[in-house]
């Protein structure tokens, strides 16, 4: 696998943290909120998931055993997880069967078992005429505002992913359920929520708060599905007191 196409690397810190992206959603996503880091502080990884090699493998095990192979050729042993939906699946499936071991996670408007809207996301991996269109009507969903030009350049990414990488990953995440095994995280955890988010609600945030025991939970009033984005100065904030806390 040619890494240089799927890792991305920022700052020069001692403070190694990984961000995994939700599906079909470029690292882009994490652009403004990264303005906002002190990237002399923290080493920042981005794993672009959509350009990931699969093969045959289609379960979110196998898919995390490649991140896990990327971190390690890498050499990249990071101290903090960040997972924004699918995201966090994969994060969880790391940290509960693999040796990634960080000081602490943030979760990002996902939940413990499967999206109801995945559903909605399969017309999207076929590529047909008008998929464009439809990408873009659904991808506007999940903020509460987007700049057109933002929109355009995720739209366009997405179109560059492999589809059968598309059609592996939303069936791993169609099938996963950690609701027995969350509790097995012991780890600090921040919980981020976004008021507006349409994919998940409330109560499916609470939820992985009940169940992570050594973890907060901050709602963005400003957001939808995409608090990073969104209200990157927020987030920034809130995640780097996070981080200095556990440090």
């Amino acid at each position: 696998m040619d890494t240089h196409k799927v890792v991305h690397k920022y700052g020069n810190g001692k403070v190694r943290i990984v961000l995994f992206q939700g599906w079909g959603l470029p690292p882009f996503l994490w652009s403004k909120t990264l303005q906002f880091f002190d990237l002399n502080k923290f080493e920042i990884m981005t794993i672009d998931l959509g350009k990931i090699d699969l093969e045959q493998n289609c379960d979110l095990n196998s898919f995390c055993n490649i991140i896990n192979d990327i971190l390690t050729r890498n050499s990249f042993y990071p101290d903090f997880l960040f997972g924004h939906s699918m995201g966090a699946t994969i994060m969880i499936s790391l940290l509960l069967n693999f040796s990634v071991k960080p000081k602490g996670i943030v979760f990002i408007d996902s939940g413990l078992k499967p999206s109801v809207r995945n559903s909605e996301l399969m017309p999207l991996i076929n590529r047909n005429s008008g998929n464009i269109g439809t990408y873009r009507t659904i991808l506007r969903s999940f903020f509460r505002n987007i700049d057109f030009n933002d929109l355009e350049k995720i739209t366009d990414e997405f179109m560059q992913y492999n589809i059968d990488v598309l059609k592996c990953q939303l069936k791993a995440i169609s099938r996963y359920d950690f609701t027995s095994t969350a509790n097995f995280l012991t780890l600090p955890a921040l919980i981020i929520f976004g008021e507006y988010d349409k994919n998940r609600n409330f109560e499916e945030l609470q939820d992985v708060h009940i169940r992570i025991k050594n973890s907060t939970i901050v709602v963005f009033k400003n957001s939808a599905h995409c608090p990073m984005f969104e209200e990157p100065l927020r987030f920034a904030d809130i995640v780097q007191k996070f981080i200095d806390e556990i440090s």
